[in-house]
């Protein structure tokens, strides 16, 4: 009785536990590389280790979802480099209900386990033997206390940029802007008593000219300095002047 157009094929089972996943809530990572996580199904919070996740370090911000289906696993969102989102499915860590260990630590006197280098670890230690090929990891942390490698001087980090061709642009048209001729601009005309003032360090007192009545009789709106340099000329062939003391 089902119509071809309302049949649904379910897609692959990864696909259908996504589907089955909560809304995603943010996580800080610890220095083991691990969350602590309350599924909505456990009784309490639970451990979820990240090591194995690429794109995971110390004091990182990761979404987790929990997923219904399944043995209280969480789906884990985390960002690379590139800001691209990543998502893993990861299941809690299994603890030893009487001792509080982890299941899968080392037996206490039989054995010894140090964690493997998370991803990031592993490419800072090939980035360091490329960096200072000829010494050990002892020999590497001590040169690079020391400073940065030189490579030998073989490292140009500009290099690509000699072959690189910068790119050409058009001329844009435009219209030149009009700009008035300073020289041609009209000064400011002096005051009186500046013109005044300026008349007395020139010519001194003279007894036969008020210089503020001439002023105010021919320049009564102000005078250029032009003007002032030719009433000075006219003066000085009037008569002496007479010097002033200040």
């Amino acid at each position: 009785m089902i119509r071809q157009e309302q049949l649904r094929i379910l897609p692959d089972e990864e696909t259908c536990r996504y589907l089955l996943s909560a809304d995603p809530v943010d996580r800080p990572v610890r220095a083991d590389l691990t969350i602590r996580f309350r599924h909505p199904v456990a009784k309490r919070s639970l451990v979820y280790d990240l090591a194995h996740i690429p794109h995971v370090f110390p004091r990182a911000t990761v979404r987790v979802s929990p997923l219904v289906y399944g043995d209280h696993e969480v789906v884990v969102y985390c960002l690379d480099y590139r800001e691209e989102e990543h998502s893993f499915i990861v299941g809690p860590v299994a603890f030893d209900e009487r001792s509080g260990f982890r299941l899968d630590a080392a037996i206490i006197g039989e054995e010894f386990k140090s964690r493997p280098d998370t991803p990031v670890e592993q490419a800072g230690k090939m980035l360091d033997r490329r960096a200072y090929p000829d010494l050990d990891a002892d020999d590497i942390v001590r040169a690079k206390a020391r400073g940065a490698p030189t490579f030998e001087g073989k490292l140009d980090a500009h290099s690509h940029l000699a072959h690189v061709a910068p790119p050409a642009f058009m001329r844009r048209p435009g219209t030149e802007l009009t700009v008035p001729n300073r020289a041609a601009r009209e000064a400011r005309p002096l005051t009186l008593p500046e013109a005044c003032k300026r008349l007395l360090a020139e010519l001194g007192r003279r007894s036969d000219i008020n210089y503020y009545t001439l002023l105010a009789r021919d320049f009564p709106a102000g005078i250029t300095e032009t003007q002032l340099d030719d009433l000075i000329a006219a003066l000085r062939g009037t008569q002496a002047a007479v010097p002033i003391n200040y």
